[in-house]
């Protein structure tokens, strides 16, 4: 594997705890809860970890320039 694709699973690994931690924190009524972050704040880090996931798997999949 390359390195782009291990840094998108990673990305993407870290997302889907930020997910389960959103999830969590609105179960318990959705106060700041650790670091005074609220369910959103989980939300937006988990939005730019899959964008940022997507932009590097895109990248690894371009062709290779011919010379």
């Amino acid at each position: 594997m390359k390195l782009l694709a291990i840094l998108a699973r990673l990305l993407i690994a870290v997302a889907a705890l930020g997910f389960v931690a959103a999830i969590a924190v609105k179960f318990m009524g959705g106060t700041p809860v650790a670091f005074g972050l609220y369910p959103r704040s989980f939300m937006n880090f988990v939005d730019a970890c899959l964008l940022f996931a997507i932009a590097l798997l895109l990248l690894e999949g371009r062709p290779a320039k011919k010379k």
